[in-house]
């Protein structure tokens, strides 16, 4: 869309959900899941958990690249190169092999703690540590991301972390409802990551902004 009427064209507010630095013609981008990882590790390391495999994709987040790293390293844990996976979308399906050879029974050393930052590899994730016959939370820790709301059957007590995608779409309408106002919008505004249970109980719209 970049050089198009969709960021050219005079007099129209534009809102993307991005991060900075914004594409030239957009006015605000709304950062999604701010704190993600700070509160997922976070809870794990409350648990106890020091031993984390981190599941991504290759364009999200990885458990090499910073925030994770520095957060890793604050609680005192570890996530080895060979925990440090990402499957790419278009073979997800194999995400349940790769998470059985993770948690294969014998070995002397395997992860006490996963996270999940996709919700797309969240299926196929529990598949393979319910074929290894894992117990979660027993075993394993489990926090995974997590697009609210998401109507699904949770087969494992496993713990969810995302946004609420309703209250993404109404900080952006209400960004272009003030823009057209002639009001003057921060250039990016901050949906915080929320767990499961506080979704339904917070303000859809709540959200934090840095200017």
């Amino acid at each position: 869309m970049v050089d198009t009427p969709f960021l050219t064209e005079p007099n129209v507010p534009r809102v993307a959900i991005m991060g900075p630095p914004l594409y030239k013609g957009i006015d605000a981008g709304v950062s999604i899941g701010s704190q993600f990882e700070e509160k997922a590790l976070g809870y794990l390391a409350a648990r106890g958990r020091r031993r984390i495999a981190v599941l991504s994709t290759p364009s999200g987040y990885r458990g090499g690249t910073e925030p994770i790293r520095s957060v890793l390293a604050a609680h005192h844990m570890r996530c080895p190169p060979c925990w440090d996976i990402a499957m790419s979308l278009d073979a997800v399906a194999e995400v349940k092999n790769v998470v059985r050879l993770l948690m294969r029974s014998g070995q002397t050393d395997r992860p006490d703690g996963l996270l999940i930052m996709n919700d797309h590899l969240v299926d196929h994730a529990v598949a393979g540590l319910v074929a290894e016959g894992i117990r979660v939370p027993d075993d394993l820790e489990v926090v995974t991301h997590c697009n609210f709301p998401w109507p699904q059957v949770k087969m494992l007590p496993i713990r969810r972390l995302g946004v609420d995608v309703r209250a993404v779409v109404r900080v952006a309408i209400d960004l272009i409802d003030r823009k057209r106002a002639g009001q003057d919008i921060p250039a990016n505004v901050s949906v915080p990551a929320a767990w499961e249970e506080d979704v339904h109980t917070e303000p859809a719209t709540q959200h934090e902004r840095s200017r």
